[in-house]
């Protein structure tokens, strides 16, 4: 066919060339064409075009000759001219100057016949006839396979099969390039079967991709582009200089090469073996590459323009080459991208698919390496693909992005570690760790992050966000404001003097904004955690939203050991939890409106050089501490909680109510005393504007300031309020030793809680204060001898006696054990009772007896058991009235005045004996006792108010006087000398010699004698009628 005219060939049809002829002289005649289009045109081909076969030693024809420029579109089959005998075969297309092949059908070069090679193809002939005469060689030929396709400045798209022809000596190419500029489109279903070949002198460009998406992606060995064909081998691309990706599908590279490769579209996928050269995008973001490593290896290739760049597997890939000019996509689906480089994308993501819940996918920045993008995603999801990811940036490494998201997708997992000096990652504008899965961000070792406007931790309900910051030099630098749980779940911890610095605009750290939503910033670290040292947060506030958002201050001070001063303010309802170290709430957070609990370490609200103020309310547990100089809401001191007012000496404000538990401690420190309650000295002090509580232990020390002088005896103002007070008693605990003996009293009312310190006097002899009241160990209710301060009993003589204007008399009531050495009633109407006893101490009297002391004209009641070896001596001229079940063995002395009892247990144990020396006892209910009686030199008298019977031996020097109005049964025989008196009454001698020795005078009442007694020779004088 001349002149570019145009051919199809039907599926039904058959075009074949010329078989040769049969030998002449020499040879046999070359197969003819099957198809010639001398001057270009166009071929259809959807039958068979075949090459005719070779006569006897002639080549096969080939099946379509082509001239200038033509094309040749098959979805049929050509096929090269079998060679005749020692002859090779024909080609299946000769393109002599240029034209395009597109085959989706079977291009087949002839079958060789061995020996010699035939003649070349004569002019085309028709179907079953014999062409022109074929060339006849001169020399003899190795009887080859016939080319698939052989031609300069071809372009070839395959995607279906081309094969060189088979010999006894081996396949032929399945395509040439002879010369000129080519190009070989290898497409999804592409079958090359024998080597492919360019030229010397000639240039080939490899260009490899489909626009179908098959369900396998078609794979191309890199190890078969060679430069020069290696003996033996087949199916070797050979001589090609230029490698393209084009087309929509995904191809994967196999083998090993060094080949630089251009991306137009669709998906190229390698590893650091097949991917040796450097990678171009060419398209506008149409064209992706991966590197599917299984094992680890390092890419030192360029990568440029506007492509995407994929890293799967479980290895690590480690990019040094230059990456700067990546315009695309980055993602990071499986193992660890290792960045040693400066590298730029639009966007990336490193996150797994999810399909494996324990795999993770990595990026890692590090040395002088950078990665610039756009947006960063560290951990996505794609509907239940719940994909994990990891950015680690560390030794110096920088990452910068307008914004970025660790946990971006719901579900999904995110880790982002900053970690080393120098280490960064920047960001323009916003970044958000937990927007809708579970993300996590470490800044340690002097890492850094700067971000923008916008910082969220913890955004979607379903999210967490944790945010660590730990070590000197690791900072997160912010624009404005960040939100720590905005509906989800966000922590901020910061450690080791970690920091959060905000510059910009309010300065803001919010926790827990939206109801439902929880957000924690720890100091040191969380609640119930090992304490560590403090970080810092530089911002103006911490405010609480409408969520739970809670302060957790758990630390061991800062990391130089100094305290930690907290200067942003608290604003809004929340919870703060002090737990471990020191920390100085420097601002003014009285609009704080939540629960504030010491439950251990210091808290201080303001110091000496800030006021603070915290509102709320506060609760001290066991073994906390409150204190400072600032102001805070109504506060509880529990057991074992301490409150420590001041920082050395100064005053902390309660704007509401005060209330100390029995066991709560109050830490003060004082200087110099005043002189009266109108002018206290210098102390601490708590100022209650409401109720006060008033209960636990006074713990006193003296200034460590100079210049607050030295503490001594006066008066201190410890506490005022404004509301009522609940007087519990405060003890006194420790004491600074003092230059005088001192004694401690808390004086409580009026507003005031005062400390007096006084002369502590000579507790030998202490006076009962106070009328009615409580006689134990610990009460002050003691005055001592001396001493102008109440004080506490101290066991030795205690006295009772009226203030002029003040108390007089009152009942006592005695708890515990209380020893005493004496007792002195010197005014009328005071009553010892309860379920305490009276322990006698004889250690300083001779006999081992404690005195009890009452004064003429004075009577006294002692109702609680009296106890101890000792006995009771009774002295001066007034009345003791013993009630109680006694016990003490000493016996009982009446030296003076009158002992009153109802029955004998009122004068202790029953072997105790009964001792007169111008006392009197007095019997108000008729008993009997058998205590032996001895009458002294002052003899004794017995007031009957009913009957007694003496049954014991009643002896001595002295004289026995018998009044008030009941019998006195004598029924022993005794030896007392001094005689007897009846003034009143009668007494009845039971046996003979009741009445003693001496002289009897009944000068009122009765004498009687039963039981056949008699008065012997008794003078007796009867002075009644």
């Amino acid at each position: 066919l001349l002149n570019n005219g145009a051919i199809t060939v039907e599926s039904s049809a058959t075009v074949a060339g010329g078989n040769g002829g049969n030998p002449g002289a020499n040879f046999g005649g070359g197969g003819g064409a099957g198809i010639v289009l001398n001057a270009g045109g166009d071929l259809t081909n959807h039958g068979d075009v075949l090459g005719g076969t070779g006569g006897a030693l002639a080549t096969g024809g080939t099946a379509i000759v082509m001239g200038d420029s033509g094309s040749i579109v098959n979805d049929g089959r050509i096929t090269g001219g079998r060679a005749g005998v020692s002859a090779s075969a024909g080609a299946a297309i000769d393109l002599r100057n240029g034209g395009t092949v597109f085959n989706s059908g079977v291009i087949i070069g002839g079958e060789g016949n061995g020996g010699h090679a035939g003649g070349s193809n004569g002019p085309a002939g028709g179907t079953g006839s014999g062409g022109a005469p074929g060339y006849i060689p001169l020399t003899p030929s190795n009887g080859n396979g016939g080319t698939g396709i052989v031609g300069a400045n071809l372009a070839v798209l395959n995607v279906g099969e081309i094969t060189g022809g088979d010999s006894f000596f081996g396949r032929a190419n399945a395509i040439t390039f002879t010369g000129g500029v080519n190009t070989l489109s290898l497409r999804n279903g592409s079958i090359i079967t024998g080597n492919v070949v360019v030229e010397s002198g000639a240039t080939g460009s490899l260009m490899l991709g489909d626009y179908d998406t098959l369900p396998s992606t078609p794979a191309f060995n890199v190890s078969k582009l060679v430069n020069t064909a290696t003996v033996g081998a087949s199916d070797e691309f050979v001589g090609f200089t230029s490698f393209n990706k084009a087309g929509t599908n995904t191809v994967t590279l196999t083998g090993t090469g060094a080949q630089d490769w251009t991306i137009d579209q669709g998906t190229l996928v390698g590893d650091t073996n097949s991917f040796g050269g450097n990678l171009t995008f060419s398209g506008v973001n149409t064209g992706a590459v991966v590197f599917d490593q299984a094992s680890d290896g390092t890419y030192a290739g360029t990568i440029t323009g506007p492509g995407h760049f994929g890293k799967a597997g479980a290895g690590t890939l480690t990019l040094s080459g230059d990456a700067s000019d990546l315009a695309g996509n980055l993602g990071v689906m499986g193992g660890t991208l290792d960045i040693d480089t400066q590298l730029t994308s639009f966007t990336g993501i490193i996150a797994t698919d999810g399909t494996d819940p324990d795999e993770w996918a990595t990026a890692r920045v590090s040395g002088s390496a950078t990665w610039t993008a756009d947006v960063l995603r560290v951990g996505d999801s794609n509907g239940d693909s719940k994909g994990k990811g990891s950015l680690i940036v560390e030794n110096g490494g920088q990452v910068f992005n307008d914004s970025g998201v660790v946990a971006y997708g719901a579900g999904s997992t995110g880790s982002a570690v900053i970690s080393g000096n120098d280490s960064g990652w920047t960001l323009v504008d916003a970044i958000a760790v937990g927007l809708f899965g579970n993300g996590s961000l470490s800044i340690e070792n002097g890492g850094q992050v700067s971000s923008g406007n916008n910082a969220i931790v913890g955004w979607d309900a379903q999210a967490t966000g944790i945010v660590n910051i730990t070590g000197p030099g690791s900072v997160w630098t912010g624009d404005s404001i960040i939100a720590v749980g905005v509906l989800g779940k966000g922590t901020l911890t910061l450690s080791e003097g970690g920091q959060v610095s905000l510059a910009g605009g309010p300065a803001i750290v919010g926790l827990a904004a939206q109801p439902g939503s929880f957000g924690t910033l720890n100091i040191g670290a969380a609640s119930g955690e090992v304490a560590k040292a403090a970080g810092t947060v530089d911002a103006a506030s911490i405010a609480f939203g409408a969520g739970t958002g809670t302060v957790v201050f758990n630390h061991l001070g800062n990391p130089d050991g100094s305290d930690l001063i907290f200067s942003p303010s608290l604003t809004g309802l929340g919870t703060i939890l002090h737990e471990s170290g020191t920390t100085v709430l420097a601002a003014d957070s009285s609009s704080f409106t939540g629960a504030t609990t010491v439950a251990g370490g210091t808290l201080l609200v303001g110091n000496h050089a800030s006021a603070g103020f915290l509102g709320g309310t506060i609760n001290v547990e066991d073994g906390a501490t409150l204190g400072g100089s600032g102001t805070v809401g109504t506060t509880t001191v529990a057991d074992g909680g301490h409150i420590a007012p001041g920082n050395s000496v100064g005053t902390l404000t309660v704007a509401g109510n005060l209330g100390l538990s029995s066991g709560s401690v109050l830490d003060y420190e004082f200087g110099n005393p005043g002189g009266s309650t109108g002018s206290p000295g210098i102390s601490d002090r708590i100022g209650v504007s409401g109720n006060l509580t008033l209960d636990g232990t006074l713990n006193l020390a003296q200034s460590g300031d100079v210049a607050d002088g030295t503490a001594g005896l006066g008066y201190y103002r410890l506490m005022t309020y404004g509301g009522s007070l609940t007087d519990n008693g405060l003890e006194i605990g420790t004491k600074p030793p003092l230059s005088d003996p001192a004694a401690y009293e808390i004086q409580a009312g009026g507003g005031n809680v005062d400390l007096f310190i006084g002369a502590a006097g000579d507790d030998t002899l202490q006076h009962w204060q106070g009328g009615d009241g409580t006689w134990n160990t610990t009460n002050e209710k003691w005055l001592n001898q001396g001493g102008d301060t109440l004080v506490s009993w101290a066991g030795n003589h205690a006295v009772f006696k009226n203030e002029p204007g003040g108390f007089d008399g009152g009942t006592i009531a005695v708890e515990g054990a209380q020893s005493f050495k004496g007792l002195q009633f010197v005014d009328s109407g005071y009553r010892l009772e309860g379920s305490g006893t009276l322990a006698i101490d004889g250690s300083d009297s001779a006999d081992g007896n404690a005195e009890i002391r009452v004064l003429a004209g004075t009577a006294a009641t002692i109702a609680t058991t009296i106890t101890g070896a000792g006995g009771v001596s009774k002295t001066q001229g007034g009345t003791l009235v013993l009630e109680g079940s006694n016990s003490y063995q000493g016996g009982t002395r009446l030296l003076g005045g009158t002992i009153s009892v109802s029955s004998d247990a009122n004068l202790g144990a029953a072997s105790g004996a009964l001792t007169f020396n111008g006392g009197t006892l007095r019997n108000t209910a008729a008993f009997a006792t058998a205590r032996n009686v001895t009458l002294d030199a002052g003899g004794g008298t017995f007031q009957t108010d009913a009957d007694l019977t003496a049954n014991g031996v009643i002896s001595g020097t002295g004289a026995l006087t018998k009044t008030g109005a009941g019998g006195l049964v004598l029924s022993s025989a005794n030896s007392y000398a001094g005689g007897t008196t009846v003034s009143a009454g009668f007494i009845t001698a039971a046996t003979t010699g009741a009445l003693g020795s001496g002289p009897v005078n009944v000068k009122a009442g009765d004498l009687r004698f039963i039981n056949d007694a008699s008065a012997e020779s008794l003078d007796i004088v009867m002075e009644t009628n």
